[in-house]
C-alpha cells in the first residue's frame, strides 16, 4: 500500500496492558468514501482482509477526522 498515491503513513502499535491486542493506524489523503471507492477495492486488500480475518477475533474500524497537528505536518490539520 505504500506506493499507492493516497498513502500517508501505518503504524502497528502493541497495546501494553492488553498484549492480545494490536492497533493498525493508516492515514490516507482524501475522504472516507473516496478511500472505500479507490482504494479498499485494490486486489491486494482482498488478500490483506482475509489475512487479518484469520488472524483477530474482534475488529473495530473508525474513521477519524484530525483538527489539530503538533510535531508534524502529516495531515495538514493546523
Amino acid at each position: 500500500m505504500s506506493s499507492e498515491k493516497a498513502f500517508i503513513s501505518a503504524i502497528v502499535s502493541d497495546n501494553l496492558d492488553q498484549p492480545d491486542e494490536l492497533l493498525i493506524y493508516e492515514t490516507w489523503k482524501g475522504t472516507r468514501d473516496s478511500w472505500l471507492d479507490e482504494e479498499f477495492t485494490k486486489p491486494y486488500r482482498k488478500d490483506y482482509e482475509v489475512r487479518l480475518d484469520d488472524l483477530i477475533v474482534e475488529r473495530s474500524v473508525s474513521w477519524l477526522q484530525p483538527n489539530r497537528e503538533w510535531g508534524s505536518h502529516i495531515t495538514n490539520a493546523y
